[in-house]
């Protein structure tokens, strides 16, 4: 993995790696896929990603490149970023953007970006978002807007999401179909015309200690292809017309990853990609079996090595500030650290009677911490649920309540 954009992640944080949470993953992997026109194609393809989490500010790369022997390689990338003008709390704006890119050989090469605001609402395990975005892709400017829901219960999380968006684009009203030479009276008229893309989906997902399975699936309305109108019976021409029709085109996805070690998983996944209309891409079947590796900090969810009396406890102090409790024996110095904390370190300390105690400023919802002592490795603290993001990191999951 190149190291330029980890070097401007960190420029971007203040060069303070400590401030946020690193993660990646590499997926190396075999598989198929139906290519339009070629039917079943084999492929191997490799897959890396790169992610940096702070309380306020969120970077992200990732790339999956492709290749398919004789009939190209290809690669897409993208890099997305979000700057939350506040921290955690149950009404959040977010300002985000995102730039996507293909290229390769047998692949048109194409980009996309976007960029705008996003208001977030959430509860404890639960959540909704709406947000509006301007940008352009491979046809021209570009606007839509997407709301989402979701919800968590214990190990399943379900997540729903519908975003519509509006492009205007130059379509041809007439072609000569009979000569190679088109005449200067039978040049093709063009004009601007609308185009509204619609899509909907879902996706579910189950997580334990090592295995975790996801499914997703959705339609997309309104995914437009030329075609030929024929010339009018009798009116004397033998010209065409460019059309195009509208269509619609469902997809799904199933996965299934189990984690050998905290550092490697083997992957599972099959489904049908849907058509990308603003790289211009066709979607596909396809199957993929892949070997994964996380990088970056392993938390260990093992029992600590040692004597835990009690799980963390959790007290609400008043309106904006939490308590945390460890009772423990047998050491000197405790830390914790989680998405409140911008994943800095902060000290617990001692109070006399068997526990170690830190109070911080904490808004209620659904949050992700760590514990280590005696500088130590992180570990998942005993009482929290110990979850595994997109790329593998173990955190201790807790609800903070409202009262």
């Amino acid at each position: 993995m190149r190291r330029g954009p980890l070097v401007l992640m960190l420029a971007l944080t203040g060069g303070r790696p400590a401030a946020a949470q690193l993660a990646g993953r590499v997926d190396v992997g075999l598989g198929g896929a139906s290519l339009p026109g070629h039917g079943q194609v084999s492929h191997w393809s490799v897959a890396p990603a790169l992610r940096l989490e702070g309380m306020r500010l969120r970077l992200g790369l990732s790339a999956d490149y492709r290749d398919f022997g004789r009939l190209g390689q290809g690669a897409t990338g993208s890099t997305t970023a979000s700057w939350f003008p506040t921290g955690p709390r149950a009404l959040r704006l977010e300002l985000a953007g995102a730039l996507r890119a293909q290229g390769g050989r047998g692949l048109a090469d194409r980009a996309a970006g976007e960029a705008g605001p996003r208001l977030h609402l959430a509860r404890a395990g639960r959540g909704f978002w709406l947000g509006g975005f301007a940008g352009a892709d491979a046809e021209g400017p570009t606007f839509h807007w997407e709301a989402a829901w979701w919800r968590r219960w214990g190990a399943f999380s379900l997540q729903l999401l519908g975003r519509q968006s509006s492009q205007s684009v130059t379509v041809s009203l007439s072609n000569p179909i009979d000569t190679l030479t088109p005449l200067p009276d039978t040049l093709p008229q063009r004009r601007k015309e609308s185009r509204i893309l619609t899509s909907l989906g879902g996706w579910l997902s189950w997580q334990g200690r090592r295995l975790e399975l996801r499914a997703a699936g959705g339609v997309r309305l309104g995914l437009v292809e030329p075609g030929l109108i024929p010339p009018i019976p009798g009116d004397g021409t033998r010209l065409g017309t460019a059309g195009q029709r509208s269509r619609s085109e469902g997809w799904w996805q199933a996965e299934a990853a189990y984690w050998i070690t905290d550092r490697v998983a083997i992957a599972s996944t099959v489904g049908r990609e849907p058509g990308d209309a603003s790289l211009l891409t066709p979607g596909g079947v396809f199957l993929r079996m892949s070997l994964r590796a996380a990088l970056g900090r392993r938390p260990s969810e093992a029992v600590p090595l040692v004597p835990v009396r009690g799980a963390l406890v959790v007290t609400r102090v008043n309106a904006r500030t939490i308590e945390f409790a460890l009772p423990l024996d047998g050491v000197t110095r405790v830390e914790l650290m989680g998405d409140f904390t911008d994943w800095r370190p902060v000290q617990l300390e001692a109070d006399g009677r068997g526990s170690w105690r830190v109070r911080l400023p904490v808004e209620p919802g659904l949050h992700r911490v760590n514990v280590r002592y005696d500088g130590g490795e992180w570990r998942v603290p005993a009482g929290t649920r110990a979850v595994r993001d997109e790329f593998g990191e173990l955190s201790g999951e807790l609800v903070i309540g409202s009262g």
